[in-house]
């Protein structure tokens, strides 16, 4: 909408005084089409055809429009807050800073914990996991230990046992022992897998021994190995660093 005013003009003619006119007011209403050039117009007819043309996109950008104004509007009101919630912090706020002032400086030191004094043997000693000490059930025993050896048809068998750590070559059972369950034969399916050289303390004391597959339990353990077959003196099983090892890791102890 265009408006122009125009007010009383004096004019004066030949020496004349031509009254005043009276004031008008003219309207113009105003269109994208009316003023504007013919390149703008045929601009503006296109973009009115793509919008005719396409409805779909049309309320696409008018929605995307809609939600722009919507997430504007909303981080504007979320900005401000609101005063309901502020009040309660402020309370909540000023009634800590309140109680922090009442109590003494003394009480607040008192519930702070106390710091570890400094050790004089800091360097030869620092601070480190220490393990708890072996106890009884930890320790193993030379003669004694509870063993069992699998026989021929896979039943545990008990057996007396010795541990020596000396013996760093393989687990030997007694003959005796292994023929009278099973555990090997000259010739049957338990037949030796093969021969080792068993050395004893004494220089030159050397046997040569079949090798059979044995399972032998020890401290709830089964171990699957392979054991030397030879003749012991009053024990059926000398178990040897093969086993120990895996004990030892554990944390047992020979004692």
């Amino acid at each position: 909408l265009r408006c122009t005013c125009r007010g009383p003009v004096q004019r004066q003619r030949r020496g004349q005084l031509i009254m005043p006119t009276r004031p008008s007011i003219s309207y113009t209403l105003w269109s994208p089409w009316g003023g504007a050039s013919a390149r703008d117009r045929g601009k503006l007819q296109e973009l009115r055809r793509r919008l005719e043309s396409n409805p779909e996109a049309t309320v696409a950008c008018v929605l995307a429009g809609l939600a722009l104004l919507a997430w504007v509007a909303t981080r504007r009101f979320s900005f401000f807050g609101d005063g309901e919630d502020d009040q309660q912090r402020s309370v909540a706020v000023a009634a800590r800073l309140q109680r922090f002032e009442k109590e003494p400086a003394r009480a607040r030191r008192r519930r702070s914990p106390l710091r570890a004094a400094p050790s004089r043997r800091a360097f030869d000693d620092p601070p480190r996991h220490h393990p708890a000490a072996a106890t009884d059930n930890m320790r193993l025993q030379v003669h004694g230990e509870e063993v069992t050896v699998r026989d021929g048809g896979y039943e545990p068998q008990r057996a007396r046992a010795v541990l020596d750590t000396g013996n760093a070559h393989m687990t030997v059972i007694d003959e005796a022992f292994a023929r009278r369950h099973a555990i090997y034969a000259e010739s049957s399916a338990f037949a030796p897998l093969g021969y080792t050289t068993l050395r004893g303390i004494n220089p030159g004391a050397e046997t040569r021994a079949p090798v059979v597959l044995a399972a032998v339990t020890l401290r709830g353990r089964e171990f699957r190995i392979r054991a030397a077959v030879s003749p012991l003196t009053r024990m059926d099983i000398l178990v040897g660093m093969d086993i120990l090892e895996a004990l030892f890791a554990d944390g047992l102890a020979l004692g």
